[in-house]
């Protein structure tokens, strides 16, 4: 995964990963809570180390 600077989300660095949650349960699920299919955070090294 490549990071691209973006000014406007800066503040997520400052963000802890607790109160980030919400944002990723937004990315990671479609309206019905499924799980959405063309995710790949929650499969990605980088994401596992962090929730482990």
């Amino acid at each position: 995964m490549v990071y691209i600077d973006d000014s406007d989300l800066e503040f997520l660095k400052e963000v802890r990963s607790k109160d980030l949650d919400a944002l990723i349960y937004c990315l990671t699920h479609d309206i019905d809570g499924e799980l959405r299919f063309s995710e790949e955070l929650t499969v990605a090294d980088e994401y596992k180390n962090i929730t482990s």
